[in-house]
């Protein structure tokens, strides 16, 4: 790869690191145990809903989602989905409740399940991001689809 390609991606990262830095990125480290509900607010920098899947007949929007954390290291996940179909009477919303576990290490967090991943399973990687005061950024693994790789997650804490 040219040497210029690579200083691009050198300024790229530096820029962004700084512009975290200079906005207060998530707000000050937050001590052991993290406690307290984050709010959804964007996904890759869009207010929701975020369009999860779609095609001719159906469509999945992410309309609300919410991060309850405990002192014990459990994180409650409750997500309201809205199923949009080409027959508007079978339209649904429905929330669902997903019980998942968290670490902490400074600002660092990985949000999901430390349990080895039975045989034959499929299962998925955790959420991993920073977590501050006042907000939670997350890169998703249980949003991901397709090649782009796993969607941007910001929260704000209620």
């Amino acid at each position: 790869m040219p040497r210029s390609v690579h200083l691009l991606r050198l300024a790229a990262a530096l820029a962004c690191g700084l512009v975290a830095a200079c906005d207060g990125g998530p707000g000050a480290p937050v001590q052991p145990p993290l406690t307290g509900t984050y709010v959804l607010q964007t996904v890759n920098g869009r207010a929701l809903p975020h369009t999860l899947s779609s095609d001719a007949t159906e469509r999945y929007l992410l309309l609300a989602e919410t991060i309850a954390f405990d002192a014990s290291g459990s994180a409650a996940r409750e997500r309201t989905i809205r199923e949009v179909r080409s027959d508007a009477r079978r339209n649904t919303t429905y929330t669902t409740l997903i019980e998942a576990e968290y670490r902490l290490a400074g600002t660092r967090i990985e949000v999901g399940w430390f349990r080895p991943c039975p045989p034959n399973a499929n299962c998925i990687g955790n959420d991993v991001g920073q977590v501050g005061t006042h907000r939670l950024v997350l890169e998703s693994n249980l949003y991901a689809t397709g090649p782009a790789g796993p969607p941007t997650l910001v929260y704000s804490h209620r």
